[in-house]
C-alpha cells in the first residue's frame, strides 16, 4: 500500500515538473520573439487585421546575417562593423532596415545587396549628408541617394538593375569629402568610374583591382596619395581610358601589360618617379599620352615611337634627358608634342618636318642645340612653336613664314644671329591665323616687330 502511494506521489511530481518546463519554454520563446522578432516600437498597437506586407522581423534577421557575411568574407573589418558611427555600420543599417526591398529582401551577398551596401558605404565615407546636391532628403533632386532604387541615384548608371557606372566628375565632385572605401570593389560589373574632389583624402584601395570589368577610370583633381596598384591597371584588355591627372600619387608607374584597347592614358601632374616603361610600346591603340608634371627620369624609350596612332605626347616638366629620336617621324598622326622643362639635348631631327598634322611643338627650357632644320617650314598646320631657352644657333629660317597658321613663335634665350625675315613680321596681326607672338633676343637678332628679351 505504501509503495502504491509513493508511486502516485512520484507521478504527480513528474507531471508538475513537466508542466513547469512547458510553461518556462513558452515564456522563454515569448521573450525571444518580443526581443528579436517583435515590432520595432513596443508601444505600437497591433493592426486590426494581418498586413499583406511582411513585418520588420526578416529585415532585423538580415542585419545580423549581413554582419556575419561581411565578416566571413573579410569585406569589412570587425572593428568597422562594431563601430556604430562607421560608414560600414551605417550602410548595414540602411540595407537592413530600408523598406525598398521589404516585400522580397535581397539576400546578403546577392548582386543587388552588394551594390546597395557598397554605394551606401561610399555615401557615408564621403559625408553624403553634406554633398552639394542629391544628399539624403534633398527635395530639389530627382536622384536622391539612400532612398529607393539605387539605380535611380544621381551619378549611378545601371543596366538591367546592375550598376555599371559611378560618376562624380562635375561640380567639383558634388562636394565629396572623406575617403574612398574598399567596399566599392563589390561593384564587380562596374565599367566606368569618374571621381573628382578637392577633399577626397585616401589612397587607392588595393581591392579596386577586383573590379575586373573596368573600361574607363578617372580620378582627377584630388589630394589622393600613395601608389597606384598594378592590379588596378594591368591585364585589362577592355580598358579604354585612364585619367589620373592632378593628384598626389607617387612611386613608380604601374605595369601596362595586356591593355590592347587603351586609347587614353593621363598620368600627369602627380609625383611619379622612375622611368617611362618600355612596355608602353605594346599599347597599339594609344592616341593620347600625358606624363607631364612628374619626377620621371631617363630617356624616352624607342618603343614609344612605335605607337603609330599617337596624337598627343606630353612629357614636359620632368627630369628626362637624351635626344629627340628621328624615329618621331613614325608618329604620322601626331598633333601635339610637348617636351619642355627637362634636360633633353641634341638637334631637332629633320624628320620632324614630315609630321604634317602637327599643331604644337613645345621644346623650351631644355638643352637642344644646332641649327633649325629647314623641314620645319613644311609644318603648315603648326600653331605654336616654342623653342625658348635652349642653345640653338645660326640664322632664323625665312621658311618659317610659310607656316600660315602659326600664332606663337618664341625663339628667345638662344644663340641665334642675323635678322628676323620681313616675311615673318608681315604675318603679325590679330586675325585667327595671324602671328600674335614673336619673341627673340633683340641684342643678337635684329627685329623691328618682335617682343624682345
Amino acid at each position: 500500500e505504501q509503495g502504491r502511494e509513493d508511486r502516485s506521489r512520484f507521478f504527480l511530481y513528474l507531471i508538475a515538473a513537466t508542466v513547469c518546463l512547458v510553461v518556462s519554454s513558452v515564456v522563454l520563446v515569448t521573450i525571444i520573439f518580443l526581443v528579436f522578432l517583435g515590432p520595432a516600437d513596443p508601444t505600437e498597437a497591433p493592426t486590426a487585421s494581418p498586413s499583406a506586407v511582411p513585418t520588420q522581423a526578416p529585415t532585423k534577421l538580415s542585419f545580423f546575417e549581413s554582419m556575419e557575411y561581411l565578416t566571413r568574407e573579410a569585406i569589412s573589418s570587425p572593428e568597422q562593423l562594431l563601430n556604430t558611427s562607421s560608414p560600414q555600420y551605417l550602410a548595414v543599417e540602411f540595407v537592413s532596415f530600408d523598406d525598398f526591398d521589404l516585400a522580397a529582401p535581397f539576400p546578403a551577398g546577392s548582386i543587388r545587396w552588394n551594390q546597395r551596401f557598397a554605394l551606401a558605404v561610399f555615401y557615408f565615407s564621403t559625408n553624403g549628408d553634406t554633398w552639394y546636391t542629391c544628399f539624403r532628403g534633398d527635395v530639389n533632386c530627382q536622384g536622391v541617394w539612400i532612398e529607393g532604387d539605387e539605380c535611380s541615384w544621381k551619378g549611378v548608371t545601371c543596366v538591367d538593375g546592375v550598376v555599371t557606372g559611378l560618376s562624380f566628375a562635375s561640380q567639383r565632385g558634388n562636394g565629396l569629402y572623406g575617403t574612398l572605401p574598399s567596399e566599392l570593389s563589390l561593384l564587380r560589373d562596374l565599367k566606368d568610374i569618374a571621381l573628382t574632389s578637392e577633399a577626397l583624402f585616401s589612397t587607392v584601395p588595393e581591392s579596386f583591382g577586383e573590379m575586373s570589368n573596368l573600361e574607363s577610370l578617372i580620378i582627377s583633381n584630388t589630394p589622393m596619395t600613395g601608389t597606384v596598384p598594378d592590379s588596378l591597371i594591368s591585364n585589362r584588355p577592355r580598358m579604354r581610358s585612364i585619367l589620373l591627372s592632378n593628384n598626389e600619387f607617387s612611386g613608380p608607374m604601374p605595369s601596362f601589360r595586356n591593355m590592347g584597347e587603351l586609347a587614353t592614358l593621363f598620368f600627369d601632374s602627380n609625383h611619379f618617379t622612375g622611368s617611362i616603361l618600355t612596355e608602353l610600346g605594346s599599347l597599339q591603340s594609344l592616341r593620347f599620352l600625358r606624363f607631364f608634371g612628374n619626377e620621371l627620369e631617363g630617356t624616352i624609350p624607342p618603343q614609344i615611337f612605335e605607337l603609330t596612332l599617337l596624337q598627343e605626347l606630353f612629357v614636359d616638366d620632368n627630369k628626362l634627358n637624351g635626344l629627340l629620336s628621328p624615329q618621331v617621324s613614325r608618329l604620322k598622326d601626331l598633333k601635339r608634342l610637348t617636351m619642355s622643362n627637362n634636360t633633353f639635348t641634341g638637334p631637332i631631327p629633320g624628320s620632324l618636318g614630315v609630321l604634317s598634322d602637327l599643331e604644337r611643338v613645345s621644346l623650351e627650357n631644355n638643352k637642344f642645340f644646332g641649327r633649325l632644320p629647314p623641314g620645319l617650314s613644311y609644318l603648315h598646320g603648326l600653331r605654336i612653336l616654342s623653342l625658348a631657352n635652349n642653345m640653338f644657333t645660326g640664322t632664323i629660317p625665312s621658311g618659317l613664314a610659310q607656316m600660315t597658321r602659326l600664332n606663337n613663335l618664341t625663339l628667345d634665350r638662344n644663340d641665334f644671329i642675323g635678322a628676323i625675315p620681313k616675311s615673318l613680321c608681315g604675318r603679325l596681326g590679330t586675325t585667327a591665323f595671324s602671328l600674335k607672338e614673336l619673341a627673340v633676343d633683340c641684342r643678337e637678332v635684329f627685329c623691328t616687330c618682335c617682343t624682345c628679351s
